[in-house]
């Protein structure tokens, strides 16, 4: 069996897309490869490129993999699910990979 790591943003201490402190996204890219790893989450919905052309290229430039997307909300209160609903389907890891 193997077992393969990846990466996410919130590792290197982006929380919100908006966070004026957070690394610069193609930098983190750059530190992912740097650090070994190959292949990275989403993180927050604007961190990286949300133009699926766009996140491709800079994925596929850097060798990385998406396995995973990431959709940060209150799951509780069900009233927020339909705002949900579109940046879960949108960033699916398979469109991304195929």
């Amino acid at each position: 069996m193997s077992i393969q790591i990846g990466a996410a943003p919130d590792a290197w201490g982006v929380w919100s897309a908006s966070d004026i402190n957070n690394i610069p996204w193609r930098r983190f890219l750059d530190e992912v490869v740097e650090a070994g790893y190959e292949g990275v989450e989403l993180g927050p919905y604007g961190y990286l490129p949300t133009e699926l052309t766009s996140l491709r290229a800079e994925l596929n430039k850097r060798s990385l993999k998406l396995p995973a997307a990431f959709v940060m909300a209150n799951l509780e209160e069900t009233s927020v699910w339909p705002e949900l609903e579109w940046p879960a389907r949108s960033f699916v890891p398979a469109r991304l990979l195929v």
